[in-house]
């Protein structure tokens, strides 16, 4: 029998569906973040074409300033808002010149290739335990890491793979509060991390995207959802009114992310983070304590 002959089970169907919904993975995430982009930047100039719409924008945001940082004369007030205005414009750069990135972007082959790879490993590796040829390790045997049935290229819509629960299935999972005692965060390409509480997942995965490479400090900031005032990271522990974060913590990196918020708050944040660096939140998991 050649490797032709012993691979050709696998060739039909499970290898190809398996790279099909790497692919698709990748290019829909990318997709999403284009279009929330577009919105962001359709918004944005449409404000600024608008006179009395940037002055209540902007009087909301003197407004929400701390008292001793509010204007206290009309020229004092009108430094501020050159200032607001200013970064305004820049922001709607910043966004143009993303998308303008992303359009040209197309899914990397590679990649597809790596995380596949991975998979395949994955499944490789659990065989071969289950048959004893390898041993568990203390790890492996309390978190009983075995393949779910994605990783045979199966379509499924479980959250949950061995007792871990995925950042997609996360707001589903019952039983699920803001006192619940978190393990453990796995992400893609062996990535695992110990972690005691809500704040610590978002800070995980934030510092899986610099491990990656996706989170550089040239970002800078990056907003929550489609709000444009209040940031998830920054450069400074910060939101664009001036307000401090409620709660931070300085990433590896050297930027600050706002890790303040309840189940979930935080559950939204962290598959909303992903998905904008083009992953999905399906590829990361979280453990609970039993």
């Amino acid at each position: 029998m050649t490797i032709d002959d012993e691979l050709s089970p696998l060739r039909d169907p499970y290898l190809k569906n398996m790279l099909e919904d790497e692919t698709r993975r990748q290019g829909g995430s990318s997709e999403t973040h284009k279009d929330e982009l577009r919105d962001k930047i359709e918004g944005r100039e449409r404000d600024l074409l608008d006179d009395e719409r940037m002055y209540r924008l902007f009087e909301e945001h003197r407004d929400a300033l701390p008292k001793d940082q509010r204007p206290t004369n009309k020229r004092q007030d009108a430094t501020l808002f050159v200032e607001w205005e200013s970064l305004q414009k820049s922001e709607l750069q910043e966004w143009k010149e993303e998308l303008a990135v992303l359009e040209v972007v197309t899914v990397d082959g590679q990649l597809v290739l790596q995380n596949v790879r991975e998979r395949l490993m994955r499944l490789l590796e659990a065989e071969a335990r289950d048959a004893g040829l390898i041993r568990r390790t203390q790890s492996q045997i309390l978190n009983q890491q075995r393949p779910s049935q994605a990783d045979f290229g199966i379509a499924t819509t479980s959250s949950y793979v061995d007792g871990w629960v995925s950042l997609a299935g996360l707001t589903q999972r019952e039983n699920t509060n803001d006192k619940s005692n978190l393990q453990a965060l796995r992400g893609p390409r062996g990535y695992e991390i110990a972690i005691k509480n809500w704040r610590e997942l978002l800070v995980g995965v934030a510092e899986w995207l610099i491990q990656e490479g996706l989170l550089e400090k040239g970002a800078r900031r990056i907003s929550i959802g489609n709000a444009t005032k209040r940031y998830l990271i920054h450069s400074q522990p910060k939101h664009s009114t001036g307000l401090a974060f409620q709660s931070h913590k300085r990433l590896s990196n050297g930027l600050y992310i706002d890790d303040w918020g309840n189940k979930d708050t935080v559950a939204k944040r962290v598959s909303s983070l992903v998905q904008r660096f083009g992953q999905d939140p399906a590829e990361f998991h979280v453990l609970f304590t039993q």
